[in-house]
């Protein structure tokens, strides 16, 4: 019997074997706004992933890349009032691309992060702990 089955993803190079899984520590952009559905809540903010590097000539160049984060439920209340704008969290979820078209007819695509679990690592305006 061959190891390559969607039961053995270590062996397999099947699609279906991807692991659609993001981890990232960053800072809350905005206070997270909520919404609903007819069902259950939904709130969505922004994290600003901070990057550090030299360019060529040697200067420090700081990049902030934004990354919109959807939560949904009672985890996502729980997130909307726990957090503010400028806490240092650790966000995990799943990647998921948006598709639409505007209103001048052009495709639009988005991605954003499906976070299912949260934690705060500080506070704005707290100190960070020496590691």
């Amino acid at each position: 019997m061959s190891d390559e089955s969607p039961s053995n993803p270590q062996s397999s190079s099947k699609p279906w074997n991807d692991k659609n899984q993001y981890v990232c520590r960053a800072r809350i952009g905005n206070k997270p706004e909520i919404r609903s559905t007819r069902k259950k809540p939904v709130v969505s903010c922004t994290l600003y992933i901070k990057s550090e590097y030299d360019d060529d000539k040697g200067k420090r160049v700081t990049k902030t890349t934004r990354v919109p984060v959807t939560m949904f439920g009672d985890k996502a209340m729980t997130f909307a009032n726990d957090v503010n704008k400028g806490d240092y969290v650790e966000v995990e979820g799943r990647l998921q691309e948006n598709a639409w078209e505007d209103s001048q007819g052009q495709k639009r695509t988005r991605l954003e992060l499906i976070a299912s679990k949260y934690q705060v690592v500080q506070r704005k305006g707290e100190q960070r702990q020496a590691a």
